[in-house]
Parts: structure tokens; C-alpha cells; sequence
């Protein structure tokens, strides 16, 4: 796998293809974050705010570990106080050159597609669950017809 990497504070970082367990990561961070349409340098900047350096602690690698079982805060703060601008910046850049998003949107959409084809050709779709006969509250079967009104002396009528 290729692999890029970056000297920050005292310590060699790489940079990789994301796995998935970093991408879990990486949107628990971003599910806060708001890039605006109009992105600029400064909008950008504002938008990712403190959580750049946890964004930056994702996607970088301490040479020689593994990218499971960091902890996030901690390394985000040494990035923090170790990383140049300039550092930054090709960080940032080089992220898109290693996970390409269009390329990874397309092919999920891709998968979706095939996925519901084939459900449907075998018959797995929302519908073949929502059909199931269903019991209410009151363990009436859902058949449709209103359950039998009792009158006000308390009698079944016959």
C-alpha cells in the first residue's frame, strides 16, 4: 500500500488509504462539521475549527503502529503543537489524493443498486416484511374489521 509521510513535532507520521475503522472515526468528527458551498481558505479553516487536529489524528499514522487504538485527543494535541502550516495544508491535500471521494460515492451507489436488484429478485424487500400478519395490542389479528363495539350494560351482543 502506498504511503506518504510526514515528520510532526518529533515524530514520523504516514498517511494512507483509509480502512474502515477509520472512517468510522472520521465521521463521528465530521457529523459536526458544516463545510459551506462557497469554501474559501478562511471558511474553510472556520468550519473545521479545533476539530481539525482531530481530523488530522484519524488520518495520520504514527510510522510503524497500526491506525487501531489510537487515542484521538491525546495525539490530536501533539499534532496540534507539532504540525507546520505548510504541513497542514499538503496533510489535507494529500487525503484526497489517497481516498478519492467521488470515486468512493459512486462505487456505494453502485453497490446500492446491485444490492437492491438482487433483494428484489429473490424477493427481499420491504414489502415481502411489511405483509406479515401483524397482532395489535390487544392480540386481535389486523384482519381489517373493527373489533365488536360492547354495549353500555357490559353484554357481548349475540
Amino acid at each position: 500500500m502506498e504511503e506518504k509521510k510526514y515528520e510532526i513535532g518529533d515524530k514520523a507520521y504516514v498517511q494512507r488509504t483509509l480502512v474502515l475503522g477509520q472512517w468510522k472515526e472520521l465521521g463521528a468528527i465530521l457529523k459536526n462539521i458544516a463545510i459551506p458551498n462557497d469554501i474559501n481558505p478562511i471558511s474553510l479553516v472556520t468550519s473545521l475549527g479545533n476539530n481539525l487536529f482531530a481530523v488530522m489524528a484519524v488520518i495520520l499514522t504514527e510510522d510503524g503502529r497500526s491506525p487501531r487504538g489510537k487515542n484521538i485527543p491525546q495525539l490530536a494535541e501533539e499534532i496540534e503543537y507539532g504540525i507546520t502550516p505548510e504541513t497542514a495544508i499538503e496533510t489535507l491535500s494529500d487525503f484526497f489524493d489517497f481516498n478519492p471521494i467521488p470515486s468512493l460515492l459512486n462505487n456505494l451507489w453502485n453497490l446500492a443498486k446491485i444490492v437492491r436488484e438482487k433483494t428484489m429478485e429473490i424477493g427481499l424487500t420491504s414489502s415481502a416484511f411489511s405483509s406479515a400478519a401483524v397482532t395489535s395490542p390487544d392480540e386481535t389479528g389486523s384482519s381489517g374489521m373493527s373489533p365488536s363495539e360492547t354495549p353500555s350494560n357490559g353484554q357481548n351482543a349475540p
